[in-house]
């Protein structure tokens, strides 16, 4: 051990020790803060990825006689105050509420007959049927 040379050693107060401990402590807590946003950040881009790729839910199918029906209250208009309107699985049913003028009978049964119906004079009722073409 003769020849070696020493190194000096450089003392350190207790203080210089404490503030060089806390600046290490600083930068691994700001370490795992960062990579705790990143975990955070990297959840959630996982989330809207899994809601991107599923396919959207599908729209509830509307029957062509709920069609023919909401497209009928467009077309009768006002009329509507003079009719029951009804469906029963593949047919509208449009029953008269009270005694109609013929000019509104007449205007009613022509929106009927557009949309492949009649009137019935058995069920006194408009008639139209969907679904059996």
């Amino acid at each position: 051990m003769g020849d070696a040379k020493l190194m000096p050693v450089e003392v350190l107060t207790r203080d210089e020790i404490e503030k060089i401990i806390e600046e290490k402590l600083r930068k691994i807590i700001d370490e795992l803060a960062i990579k705790k946003k990143l975990t955070d950040l990297e959840s959630a881009t996982n989330e809207l990825k899994s809601k991107i790729s599923s396919p959207p839910s599908p729209k509830p199918k509307v029957s062509e006689t709920e069609m023919v029906a909401q497209t009928l209250l467009r077309d009768l208009g006002e009329r509507t105050k003079f009719l029951e309107i009804s469906i029963k699985g593949d047919t509208v049913v449009l029953k008269k509420r009270h005694y109609l003028k013929i000019d509104d009978f007449k205007k009613v049964e022509e929106i009927i007959k557009k949309h492949g119906g009649s009137w019935s004079s058995l069920k006194n009722a408009f008639i139209i049927r969907k679904g059996r073409e």
